[in-house]
């Protein structure tokens, strides 16, 4: 089938699809769950789609900007599910992989480049949240554009788009250092809640043992001096919020109001460290892995974001794997995480478990 470019499109069109599904519902959909609200509608269509959420109660503009940037973030996540299964059981990319891949890791790179006219568009509901916290023009959907290249350095996509434009099966390509040693270097835009992009740079690792991924992401805030006044609309639902009872007069749900007395603009640095090792070892059909993250961001939905100092904090989850049969596997979860944001992870500091089945076709 994958010899017909006919077929290869009515398959590709089938991983599109899944991937609108998980970013309607899984990404903004839950989103809007775990913080608080209810999935009040889903809408699917052949091209696009959308989610809406209600009582959602008291709304921090950081917990909006989370939510806008919802479905792009959990298909960053699906994509590195796929690249995860790729280089751990050292596949080629065949073109439904590359279809899958291609529309997961590429839907943010879709969103900073596609028309700003259209309703809801994710990412000027996030800019327009961020000038709210962060001051008048602090972000803007052309600073978004000029870092969104970055997106295509990533050898999984670029093998991907090859691979589902020929129907041909390929190797994730790879700089050989030694016989059992290879570096496939890639990086990403990262749009974050807290009003810094950052740039991720990372690499996957090959050796004869384990597969290993490592990636590093730096940013610097972009306030403003100047505050961002709320629209007509955004007024009308702080008096709707206040008259019912669910926030106080004077709450600012996140908003700058402007510098104080003799105050300077503070851009903090964030950073972030990550690693996931697929074998830390492995015993009879029993096989562990580890993924683990280190943080300094500003803390999220405090009273005043603008002011907010970083703070640390950090990620560990073991990974296990146990083959029932050659078809079937018991996968679990195990681990904790502090309050902060990583793209497609809880916000708040929560433990992690997760049991599951996986059937391979």
């Amino acid at each position: 089938m994958n010899d017909n470019i006919l077929y290869r499109l009515a398959l590709g069109y089938g991983a599109f699809q899944i991937v609108l599904l998980n970013h309607e519902i899984a990404g903004h959909g839950f989103r809007g769950v775990e913080l608080g609200g209810t999935i009040e509608e889903i809408n699917i269509g052949i091209f696009g789609g959308s989610a809406r959420t209600s009582n959602m109660g008291e709304t921090h503009f950081q917990e909006q900007a989370v939510m806008s940037l919802g479905g792009n973030e959990t298909n960053y996540l699906l994509s590195q599910k796929i690249a995860n299964s790729l280089l751990e059981h050292n596949q080629p990319i065949d073109p439904i992989m590359g279809f899958g891949y291609m529309f997961s890791a590429g839907n943010q790179l879709y969103y900073t480049y596609r028309s700003t006219n259209l309703d809801g568009h994710d990412l000027v509901s996030y800019s327009d949240d961020m000038n709210k916290m962060y001051g008048k023009s602090s972000m803007n959907i052309n600073k978004i554009r000029s870092r969104g290249l970055l997106d295509m350095l990533d050898p999984v996509m670029l093998t991907s788009i090859y691979s589902a434009a020929t129907g041909n099966n390929v190797d994730i390509p790879r700089l050989q250092i030694t016989d059992n040693f290879g570096i496939s270097p890639f990086a990403r835009n990262i749009l974050t809640p807290y009003g810094a992009l950052e740039t991720k740079v990372g690499a996957y690792i090959f050796t004869d043992y384990t597969p290993i991924k490592v990636g590093f992401s730096y940013g610097k805030q972009s306030k403003t001096r100047d505050a961002q006044p709320l629209t007509p609309d955004e007024i009308l639902e702080y008096q709707k919020l206040v008259s019912e009872g669910k926030i106080k007069q004077g709450d600012t749900l996140g908003v700058f109001s402007g510098l104080k007395n003799a105050e300077s603009v503070k851009n903090y640095t964030t950073y972030s460290a990550d690693i996931s090792i697929f074998k830390l070892f492995e015993v009879g059909e029993l096989k562990i892995g580890l993924d683990a993250a280190f943080w300094s961001q500003p803390e999220l939905f405090v009273e005043d974001p603008y002011r907010a100092k970083p703070k640390n904090g950090y990620m560990a989850v073991l990974n296990g794997s146990y083959k029932v049969t050659n078809s079937m596997s018991l996968i679990a979860r195990a681990g904790y995480k502090t309050k902060g944001f990583v793209p497609g992870q809880f916000l708040e500091k929560t433990p992690i478990l997760s049991i599951a089945l996986q059937y391979k076709l």
